[in-house]
């Protein structure tokens, strides 16, 4: 299959809900064969994904419940600012660090971006739930020196 030829062509685009944490669409879809279906996607705000690291190796988590699923879990801090599109990286990181946790980095590595906007359709990049949403994240890095 060419590269140039989408496997699925979206024929429409309908937001069906939106918060300030979210929007979820629907889409009409055509795939090569002429059939057509259904998605539901759902479209988050870009967030920074931490990996705080202090002077003796510890790497730091937080608690979280998670609503849909009903239950408490170990996660890396991560987060993203609502109110604001386009947010520095390294500033989200910090901001998000100190809220979850209550740490202060002294150093701040930016390891990268797993996914960028305009590279959604590629088949070598990394999603967070990619059956469903269509976000990426920046992971760094944080490590506390004291």
């Amino acid at each position: 299959m060419a590269d140039d030829v989408p496997e699925i062509m979206t024929l429409s685009s309908t937001a069906v809900y939106q918060n300030r944490w979210m929007k979820v669409r629907e889409d009409i879809v055509e795939r090569q064969d002429g059939s057509q279906g259904v998605y539901g996607v759902v479209e988050k705000n870009d967030f920074s994904l931490i990996v705080p690291i202090d002077a003796a190796g510890t790497v730091y988590l937080v608690e979280q419940f998670r609503y849909p699923v009903g239950k408490r879990f170990w996660e890396l801090p991560q987060g993203s600012w609502e109110e604001q599109e386009g947010v520095d990286p390294l500033e989200l990181a910090h901001g998000e660090l100190q809220e979850e946790t209550g740490l202060v980095a002294d150093d701040m590595t930016y390891v990268g971006q797993l996914l960028k906007r305009t590279d959604i359709r590629r088949r070598d990049a990394i999603f967070s739930s990619p059956a469903v949403c269509a976000r990426y994240r920046r992971t760094l890095t944080l490590k506390n020196k004291g």
